[in-house]
């Protein structure tokens, strides 16, 4: 038979279950599992024997549509449940906004789910989530930095360097590098009101042990690509991501030299630190030492460096 569910739930009601033998259809609404809210819920299930299962999955939480399989093993001394999600195209911003989440990021996101866990409470159900996400964002931005201004800042010194040396001019290139280190830091400190438009967003995450790992993400848009790898301890609210800017070379300006490195050598970005206060240094130094190497080989004529 059909059956409606409401209300709120912390402790699963595993004893019951277990010893439930039914199937039929599910509906819920305005249910919260801990902290999620869920507006809609529609699922078929069948329960036997400590096995229950749930096919054709629909779920509205925080305005994401959901649809997958659940399965909860009750035949085991802890509960262990799986489950598949699919989640249509939403909007990332409203959806963090009704979680009362930072908004860290913007766009169009979809995700395609599989997870794992194990408890008697909702509380460890979440404390030993894990599984792995594949993400997609299209059309989005980065708040609390803006990167196309200082890789273009960092492309200039670049030239700047080149510039000298091709005109065997002097020029303390420590104090152009410390310059420009400076200006990544003032942004830094006047963060507030920056950010990084992008086209689109990809990656696979895996978590494990309240930590999200990735091992590839790209970010892309028309003059620049970011791509790398890192971690995030969601309970330690810590960040360490090793990332590679490549900004695309402005034909009219660069000499012709430089633009091989330009176009294939990405700058080294390292981000790591508390979420609300991360540290994002970029390797400016390697970055230069590369340039003046890459032009060396590419003039007809030696430079004395």
């Amino acid at each position: 038979h059909d059956s409606i569910l409401e209300g709120a739930f912390k402790v699963l009601p595993h004893t019951s279950l277990a010893a439930l033998e039914a199937s039929g259809t599910l509906h819920a609404k305005n249910i919260a599992l801990g902290t999620v809210p869920i507006k809609t819920m529609k699922t078929s299930f069948d329960a036997q024997k400590g096995l229950v299962t749930f096919e054709q999955l629909e779920a509205l939480t925080a305005g994401i549509q959901h649809q997958g399989r659940a399965e909860i093993d009750l035949r085991t001394g802890l509960p262990q449940c799986s489950l598949v999600l699919q989640s249509d195209t939403f909007d990332l911003k409203e959806s963090l906004g009704m979680l009362h989440e930072k908004n860290k990021i913007s766009g169009h996101m979809q995700a395609d789910s599989e997870l794992w866990t194990e408890g008697n409470t909702l509380h460890a159900w979440l404390d030993n989530l894990q599984g792995h996400t594949n993400i997609k964002i299209k059309h989005g931005k980065i708040y609390g930095i803006s990167l196309m201004p200082l890789l273009e800042q960092a492309q200039g010194a670049v030239h700047t360097i080149s510039s000298h040396l091709l005109r065997k001019q002097p020029i303390n290139i420590e104090a152009l590098l410390t310059a420009e280190l400076g200006e990544w830091k003032r942004q830094a400190a006047n963060s507030e009101n920056l950010y990084t438009p992008f086209e689109s967003f990809e990656s696979d995450i895996t978590l494990k042990q309240g930590a999200l790992r990735t091992d590839h993400f790209t970010l892309s848009h028309p003059r620049y690509k970011v791509y790398g790898k890192g971690s995030t301890d969601l309970k330690l609210q810590q960040s360490d991501y090793e990332t590679f800017a490549l900004l695309g070379p402005s034909e009219s300006n660069q000499p012709q030299a430089l633009r091989p490195f330009l176009q294939k050598t990405p700058l080294s970005i390292q981000i790591k630190g508390p979420l609300d206060a991360l540290m994002i240094r970029p390797e400016l130094g390697r970055y230069a030492e590369n340039a003046i190497e890459s032009f060396h080989q590419d003039t007809t004529h030696p430079i004395e460096k």
